[in-house]
């Protein structure tokens, strides 16, 4: 992805049996951090639960989020659901790079 730019992020959650997880009531969790550096997430938002289908989350990316960093991150989606669960249904790897030219 261009850093500065806005950029939308979906992602369809699933169990281990390929169901889709009814997010209703959940806490969901986007974090990026660098690449080999787990220790801290670089950035954090709260997730969009769309509602449909019901396993949808959207991450909304402001320009000022990626307009300073270039290279290679870490991404994690963290979902609590409504009895206090915590598991991590997803990773990545996102390369942010910068305008060409400037």
């Amino acid at each position: 992805m261009i850093g500065g730019t806005s950029q939308k992020l979906y992602f369809d959650i699933y169990t281990s049996a390929s169901a889709p997880v009814n997010l209703a009531g959940a806490t969901c969790i986007w974090r990026m951090s660098y690449f080999g550096s787990i220790a801290n997430a670089y950035l954090q938002k709260t997730a969009i639960i769309s509602g449909s289908p019901v396993n949808r989350i959207e991450v909304d990316l402001e320009p000022a989020d990626t307009a300073a960093i270039n290279g290679k991150f870490l991404h994690q989606i963290i979902v609590q659901d409504t009895s206090g669960s915590v598991f991590i249904p997803s990773q990545g790897i996102v390369t942010i790079v910068g305008k060409i030219g400037g």
